[in-house]
Order: C-alpha cells, then structure tokens, then sequence
C-alpha cells in the first residue's frame, strides 16, 4: 500500500502513478487517474490553469483544445467540484453550467 510521507513538515505524495492510483482507491475513490499521465498540460506551468479572471483563460483553454483527455479532465472536475483554474477546458463558471444541465435533464 502506498503512504503519504512527510517533508519538511507537510504530506508528500508517492513519486509513482501507481503508487498515487493504489493512494487513491485505498480512500475509497473510484476513479481512475490514469489519464493524467497523457495530459497536454503535464509539465505546463501550473499557473497557467488558475487565471484571474475568465477573461484570461484563453491560453489554458488554448492547451485543453489539443489535449486527447480532455473530457476525462472534465470528468473529474465535475465529480470532484473543483472550484478553481481550468478542467477539461472549462472555467468554474462553466463547469457549474454544465452541472446544472446535467440536473434538469436527469
């Protein structure tokens, strides 16, 4: 089983993607992680993801457009509630649409 570590004081994760997967169903989540490994924001600046405002999303989104998971991205955004920066190329103000849409027509 894998373990969080501690550095300097705060949890670290596992180096590996299956050390984090195997993390990651032992507290009972259900999805699968894998896609992350295919990113085509894997190894972008972080930063990029999280702009001020929507207005400045176009070059995250930019990246999201020519990324092969990005509706698994999407996916796990919405399941997860993430509230901040860009998934699957959609804003939170996006994302929160897409949930309400998803609501009506269940």
């Amino acid at each position: 089983m894998a373990s969080v570590g501690m550095s300097n004081g705060l949890p670290t994760l596992p180096d590996s993607s299956s050390q984090l997967s195997c993390l990651v169903k032992d507290v009972s989540y259900p999805m699968n992680l894998s896609w992350r490994q295919r990113a085509a924001c894997r190894g972008v600046d972080p930063d990029i993801f999280y702009p001020a405002s929507d207005e400045d999303a176009e070059p995250a989104k930019a990246i999201c457009d020519q990324c092969d998971v990005r509706q698994a991205c999407l996916e796990f955004a919405l399941a997860n509630r993430e509230r901040d920066g860009i998934w699957g190329g959609a804003t939170e103000r996006e994302r929160r649409r897409i949930t309400r849409q998803r609501r009506k027509s269940a």
